[in-house]
This record gives structure tokens, C-alpha cells and sequence, in this order.
């Protein structure tokens, strides 16, 4: 199967407008955001996600719609867009939009210049990348684990998000091998050592290694989850709009959009 960008182009300037413009005038709820759900601990076995799995994976009903003119934009821009009505509160659920789209956002193609400042393995076996721009701004970018299990083969992404998975991996295998995780004490994830709370390094907690790169699907689903701040990567990331529920994830925008997934990302 054919990469989903194949033939893709950079969308021209007045395109870009008109896609901001229809962003910023979805209909929108009065009321403000909210983004006090409790944080949830995370499983311990690695299995695929439920909440808008299709939109978050290609084989949802409005894929089709996704154009193939990929739009510039920034962290901080992508932050302020409004986001639906039919998506609020940001806390809760709208089951009828778990395997639709919300348009423009979610039928676009976004492409920012970021830092990547975190990196994170999520029970759902996603990779969870915070990219930060020049500004400070923060938002989420998702990239599934590319096995039929939890992004199926039929997905129009399923070959450019095994690219970005692979992209990662090459990035920060290295550097991931080199650092020793323990458990963080508040849930099932892994973290550094250095970021261990004092009573934990006083107990000589035991001492993990990180490896990117699973040799089988059961292998991986037996992955140890983890959470840690990288060094700092410079990378252009494109990836298609998503808005994701708000329940207390690291890095999140304002308005919880992300993108999800992510279908290609270049270091510098």
C-alpha cells in the first residue's frame, strides 16, 4: 500500500487562509473549556484504544474526506482554534462522533515546525510526542503502533505511520537505551531515574531498560508503558487534525488538539 502523502501538496497561501478561516468559525459552545478530568492510571498491558479508535485510525466513516493538501501552520496557531460544539465539554464523550469527523480541522492535514520535549508509550501502544514551538506553546502528537491489531492495514495512514514510528525509534532508541527507568509510585508507568521521588531512589527501586523497537505484536503488548522528558529534538511533523478528549495528558493544548496520527516526522 501506498503512503497516504504520496502526492500530497503544501497548501497555497489563500487555501491556508480559507482552512484557518473555517476552523475558526466552527460552531462553537458557550461555555469554556474545561480540563479537570481526573488523570486515569494507565493499564498494564498494552491493548487497542476505544474512544474514536477509527477517527484516531484511518478507518473511520469521513476518511475519505481527509484532503491531500497539507496546511503550515504552528503549535501556538493550532492551540487557539476554537474547538466544536459537537465536542464539548472536552471532558466528555460524544459517542457520535466516534467514528465521525469534525470539519475543517479534522479532515486536514497539518504541518508544524516543533520541538520534541517528550516521549511517552501509552497503553493504548501509542507513542505520545510533545512538541512545543518558539513560543512556548504546547500540543500532543500521536502515533499508533503500526500492526493490524491497532491501526488495520486497510487504513489510508497504515504505511506513514509505520514511517513516523520508525522515524522515532531511529531518533531516540539510543538515547532511551542509555537511561535506567523505575516505577514512578503513582501509576504504571516507567520513568527515569533521576525524576524518581526520594523514597523510591532510597528503596534502590529496580532498574529498567528501554527498548523502542519490539521484535513481535505479543512481545510489544507485554511492553513496559514509560514517560520521560528527551533532549530536545527539532523535527517538521505532519499529521492529520484531531481533537482528543481532555483528560489530564502531558503537553495537551488549550483546546486538546492534536495530531493524531502522525504521518510523517523529519529531524533536524
Amino acid at each position: 500500500m501506498a503512503k497516504f502523502l504520496t502526492g500530497a501538496a503544501t497548501a497555497t497561501p489563500a487555501e491556508t487562509a480559507a482552512t484557518l478561516e473555517a476552523a475558526r468559525e466552527v460552531d462553537q459552545a458557550p461555555r469554556e473549556l474545561s480540563m479537570s478530568a481526573p488523570i486515569t492510571t494507565a493499564a498494564a498491558k498494552i491493548s487497542p484504544g476505544s474512544e474514536r479508535w477509527p477517527v484516531k485510525t484511518g478507518t473511520d466513516r469521513d476518511v475519505g474526506n481527509v484532503k491531500k493538501s497539507m496546511v503550515l501552520s504552528t503549535v501556538r496557531e493550532l492551540g487557539s482554534l476554537p474547538r466544536p460544539a459537537a465536542l464539548m465539554p472536552a471532558t466528555t464523550l460524544n459517542d457520535s462522533y466516534n467514528a465521525r469527523r469534525v470539519a475543517p480541522v479534522e479532515v486536514t492535514i497539518w504541518i508544524v515546525k516543533a520541538r520534541v520535549t517528550a516521549l511517552k508509550l501509552e497503553a493504548d501502544g501509542d507513542y505520545h510526542l510533545v512538541l512545543q514551538d518558539d513560543s512556548g506553546a504546547e500540543m500532543v502528537g500521536e502515533i499508533p503502533y503500526p500492526d493490524n491489531e491497532f491501526i488495520a492495514s486497510k487504513s489510508p495512514f497504515f504505511e506513514d505511520v509505520k514511517a513516523s514510528r520508525t522515524a522515532v525509534n531511529d531518533q531516540f532508541g539510543e538515547i532511551m537505551a542509555r537511561l535506567n527507568f523505575v516505577p514512578s509510585g503513582t501509576d504504571a508507568k516507567l520513568i527515569p531515574a533521576s525524576a524518581a521521588p526520594p523514597s523510591l531512589q532510597a528503596a534502590q527501586a529496580p532498574v529498567k531498560k528501554i527498548a523502542l523497537v519490539s521484535d513481535s505484536t505479543d512481545a510489544f503488548k507485554n511492553s513496559d508503558l514509560f514517560s520521560a522528558r528527551i533532549e530536545p529534538a527539532e523535527a517538521t511533523i505532519t499529521g492529520v487534525g484531531f481533537f482528543d478528549r481532555a483528560h489530564g495528558q502531558t503537553g495537551a493544548a488549550p483546546n486538546v488538539i492534536e495530531l493524531h496520527p502522525v504521518l510523517d516526522i523529519t529531524f533536524s
